[in-house]
């Protein structure tokens, strides 16, 4: 088994005993007088005997258990007039009931009330019963060293097998911890080969027991090999072997280690797994908390929805009365149902949390154990236990308390006074899974509703899927707790709705509800979804220049000199010189990247804008569009029509980074990694990625889906996180970076 706290407090008492017992040998009076000290501590206050199976009664205070039942079974005034000191008396007691169920601690006087268990609902003191068994054995050996080294060289040891009258012991076997007159250790080691090794010495009364507490000092020998020493740990049967069995024997071809390697390696583990179960168990005790939480919130949101029904119905009474009553009834009788179905739960959730605690108390202990042979014997059991122990917490049943259906409907009188009822909830929501759409940072879910007449608004619900479920983050009165990890998207009118604000490369649970006068439907179906690491985009064929050909996956623009494809006009199309083209995708929100190999292009322009920004100008050619604009050897930065001059560089891959919350877009040479420019505006409108190719002869090709390079963005957040440069001002490249922007 597994060494228990309890097992290093008995510990502790044999060793202490033992030095007693040594103190015996030479003769010490003083040792005498603390074992009998001892003996003093641990006896009942009524029989004043050493305790037997001690009771642990609440005032913290112990009692025999045949004791206890003697004071239950005694009249009161009949018990306190034999056992009671001077001046003592047994309190008075009021409920008659109450009396024949308690009884007074003879130490403290405190009342001790039994439940309807008796004494059986009392815990049995363990760890005092093993320290009396131990101070009983201790004391015995005691007295038999005091007897066999004390000086009394008359004294015999007899024999311990004779049945009737034992003769004197002609031999002691150490082995078996036996003492033998002559004819009974022939009859019990006649045969040579079985007794061979077996240790007869002298008669003597005093023997070393193989099973006392030296255990952790001698060695385990091989369960197979008799002869042989355990040093060897098979993985594979999880035992402790010998170097025979990884020669011969049935462990030849398994993996094993050494003890020392696996007492490391699985005293480890042992840690982690104690370290884990720690913090299950602070999330499962919060979870109780929260499950009595709610339980609270049942109960006084039940009584409240109640009193407003008694006040509404109260008005009309001479029609309601009947109504009142029964409408009550079903209210309290769903309040009992959720009651009972949440103190189902905290109760299931206290026994996994006493569960989690006793497998915490025992591999605390274990980890102590130094003895690595030991340690290995009870490491896979209470390594086992603990994963049990971990076993997450049933799901909740039963959601936050829903009793606004209870909500009379007083919006109609007259005949319809005779059929009153609650009020009709409508259905939970239906998520169209096939019609959402999920981006970087944003996700778009679409739903149907049966009873979308009853519905006054929806309301989203979200949170990372790390988030556990509990209970979908409300309180009773159906709205999101102040404690709650879900987020929430409030006052929605359509079947549809976009939630922004989300992180890159990460999982989302959502679901949505509806709202009413009655309160909030049943949730949706929840769903999980992944965000992209990056924005993903296309070209707008719609919005691209008549002499601008859009191939691979709309990824790749050239120009069509001869333009002679039928193209239909579209009133998103760039016209005139403004060879240009828009992305498919709108920006609102968050952190963004993509770069555009242009390489292959010596005049063009790459940037963002508005989508409403005038088709016939250039972009960067508006207040609506900022853009990097190379031609030939000259590069500039260019917005609503005002160039700012950036050192010259000539970048094959050019990366566009956009942080649309700080108004930030920003250039980059990618193979050189250089910072070319930032702009830093402020967005009031979605912005979409742009690009115009100006050489005839050129193109260029698009790269989205990517993550934001934070090995190379760091030091563009340091410069320009907490300053506003003037525009002009604003030129980091290559021989540029001695520039600091301007502070606020």
């Amino acid at each position: 088994g597994v060494p228990s706290k309890d097992c290093y407090n008995v510990r502790h008492f044999s060793c202490h005993f033992v030095s007693i017992s040594g103190s015996l040998i030479s003769a010490s009076s003083n040792s005498e007088v603390r074992m009998e000290a001892l003996g003093n501590e641990m006896c009942c206050p009524v029989c004043l005997e050493l305790f037997t199976y001690p009771l642990l009664l609440p005032c913290a205070h112990n009692l025999c258990r045949g004791c206890a039942e003697d004071i239950l079974a005694s009249p009161p005034d009949q018990y306190y007039a034999q056992h009671a000191g001077k001046g003592d008396h047994e309190p008075e007691v009021e409920n008659v009931d109450e009396a024949q169920r308690s009884f007074c601690c003879p130490t403290c006087r405190e009342r001790i009330v039994l439940g309807d268990k008796g004494l059986d609902g009392l815990r049995k003191n363990a760890t005092l019963q093993s320290i009396v068994d131990r101070y009983k054995q201790a004391t015995s050996e005691a007295r038999r060293t005091a007897s066999s080294f004390g000086g009394e060289s008359d004294s015999q040891v007899l024999c311990d097998s004779c049945e009737e009258d034992p003769k004197p012991a002609f031999k002691t076997c150490k082995t078996c911890e036996v003492s033998f007159c002559p004819e009974c250790l022939e009859a019990h080691h006649s045969h040579p080969k079985i007794f061979a090794k077996h240790i007869l010495v002298a008669p003597t009364g005093v023997i070393s027991h193989k099973h006392s507490d030296t255990r952790d000092k001698e060695e385990i020998q091989c369960s197979e090999h008799r002869d042989e020493k355990v040093n060897l740990y098979c993985r594979q049967d999880n035992k402790l072997v010998c170097t025979i069995c990884r020669l011969v024997g049935k462990h030849k071809d398994h993996e094993l280690a050494t003890v020392d390697d696996m007492f490391r390696e699985l005293r480890e583990k042992l840690i982690l797994n104690v370290d884990a179960l720690e913090k299950r168990t602070e999330g499962m005790i919060d979870q109780v908390s929260s499950l009595r939480t709610q339980c609270q919130d049942i109960e006084s949101t039940g009584h409240r929805y109640k009193q407003r029904l008694y006040m509404d119905i109260d008005e009309l009474i001479r029609v309601l009365e009947e109504k009142k009553v029964s409408l009550g009834e079903k209210i309290d009788q769903e309040r009992e149902m959720k009651v009972m179905a949440m103190e189902e739960q905290v109760d299931d959730a206290l026994a996994m949390v006493e569960q989690a605690k006793r497998s915490l108390f025992f591999a605390r202990e274990l980890i102590k154990e130094k003895d690595c042979s030991a340690f290995l014997m009870s490491a896979p059991e209470i390594n086992e236990r603990i994963q049990r122990a971990m076993t997450p917490l049933p799901g909740q049943h039963v959601g936050a308390a829903q009793f606004m259906h209870t909500v009379v409907d007083m919006r109609e009188l007259g005949e319809q006074l005779k059929d009153m009822n609650f009020m009709k909830m409508a259905s939970a929501p239906v998520i169209l899974a096939n019609y959402c759409k999920v981006s970087n940072v944003s996700f778009t879910m679409h739903w149907l509703n049966k009873d979308r007449d009853l519905i006054d608004s929806y309301q989203v619900l979200y949170c990372e899927a790390s988030v556990e479920d509990d209970g979908y983050g409300t309180t009773a009165g159906g709205m999101p707790s102040a404690q709650s990890q879900w987020k929430t998207d409030d006052g929605i009118t359509e079947d549809h709705h976009t939630v922004y604000g989300l992180q890159p490369s990460t999982e989302y649970t959502l679901f949505v509800r509806g709202i009413s006068q009655a309160g909030c439907t049943e949730r949706s179906q929840l769903i999980t979804v992944k965000t992209h690491k990056g924005l993903r985009f296309q070209l707008d064929p719609d919005s691209a220049h008549r002499l601008l050909l859009l191939s691979n996956g709309n990824m790749s623009i050239r120009c069509d000199v001869n333009g002679r494809r039928p193209i239909k006009n579209h009133k998103d199309r760039f016209t005139g010189l403004s060879t240009a083209a828009l992305g498919n995708v709108s920006i609102r929100c968050g952190q963004h990247y993509w770069e555009v190999d242009v390489k292959d292009c010596a005049s063009y322009r790459v940037g963002v804008a508005y989508f409403d920004m005038p088709r016939a100008k250039l972009i960067g050619g508006s207040d609506g569009s900022w853009c990097f604009h190379r031609s030939g050897c000259i590069s500039s930065a260019v917005t609503g029509d005002v160039k700012h001059n950036v050192p010259q560089c000539s970048p094959n891959i050019l990366g566009v980074y956009l942080d649309y919350d700080k108004g930030m877009l920003s250039f980059l040479d990618v193979e050189r990694e250089e910072h070319i420019y930032t702009f830093h505006t402020k967005f009031v409108q979605p912005v979409y990625p742009a690009v115009a190719l100006l050489s005839l002869d050129g193109s260029m090709s698009l790269h989205s889906d990517k993550e934001v390079p934070k090995q190379i963005f760091p030091q563009i957040q340091a410069d320009y996180g907490g300053f506003t440069p003037p525009a002009g001002l604003v030129a980091y490249g290559p021989s540029a970076y001695a520039l600091v922007p301007v502070q606020k």
